[in-house]
């Protein structure tokens, strides 16, 4: 069985590898990266005040709310899944469309933080129990600009 190499990009460069290839990083893996990082924020830096307030907004236990908001934020650029960004780069495009994924003709693309948004909302909210979702108390910004944390 042919593996395929991940064809969803998150970074690019325009330099290229040893082997002439564009230089980039697969969104999966960039989503990976920042949960990982959130995840060890709320272990090693994050005060025992701050997550217990965070906990109580959400209604749940620490613990729980460390790994919620970890997944969270690896979720932050979902958006760029979207056709919409990953038709941005030319090869993406090409290799994507070779790989029998279509694309809308030319029009101005909403940012991929919007789509993120939309797309959390629609995925999330129907299947999820926390006090957090359904008051709201907890809003995931799409994008790489916040998180936002409020009481509703």
């Amino acid at each position: 069985m042919e593996v395929m190499p991940p064809l969803i990009w998150a970074k690019r460069s325009e330099r290229v590898d040893l082997v002439d290839a564009p230089v980039f990083h697969p969104l999966i893996l960039h989503m990976i990266d920042v949960a990982s990082v959130t995840r060890a924020l709320w272990d090693s830096v994050l005060g025992r005040d701050l997550q217990q307030g965070l906990s109580g907004s959400m209604g749940i236990g620490e613990e729980a709310t460390g790994k919620w908001l970890s997944f969270w934020a690896g979720l932050h650029d979902l958006g760029k899944a979207s056709p919409d960004f990953q038709g941005k780069w030319d090869e993406a495009r090409i290799t994507l469309q070779q790989a029998r994924f279509r694309f809308h003709p030319l029009r101005a693309a909403p940012p991929h933080g919007f789509i993120t948004a939309a797309t959390l909302e629609e995925l999330l909210i129907p299947s999820c129990s926390l006090t957090a979702i359904n008051n709201p108390i907890a809003a995931c910004g799409g994008g790489d600009q916040f998180l936002v944390i409020f009481q509703g």
